[in-house]
């Protein structure tokens, strides 16, 4: 994902939770770079949870539409009128 980003290797960091053992957590900031190889198993699914902060504050960008993880939120909570309270009107052309 950096890489396809522009972000060169060697400006990265790289950790390994390569002992986290089956039913462990990985806990992270909201912005490290982050993934895991292809799940090797054919009888024992990869499942995960994941949990994202925000504070109440923070206002969405219309550039927010194009993410997997708000977009369908920002739909529901858009109304008739196209206002949704959590944008913030500044990032709005």
């Amino acid at each position: 994902a950096a890489e396809r980003e522009g972000i060169p290797k060697e400006h990265l960091k790289f950790v390994s939770t390569a002992g986290l053992k089956a039913g462990g957590i990985s806990i992270h900031h909201g912005k490290t770079w982050h993934g895991s190889k292809k799940n090797k198993s054919k009888t024992n699914p990869r499942r995960g949870l994941g949990l994202h902060f925000v504070p109440a504050q923070v206002r969405f960008t219309k550039e927010a539409h194009k993410s997997k993880l708000w977009r369908s939120y920002l739909q529901q909570h858009t109304n008739n009128n196209g206002n949704n309270n959590d944008f913030d009107p500044s990032t709005i052309p």
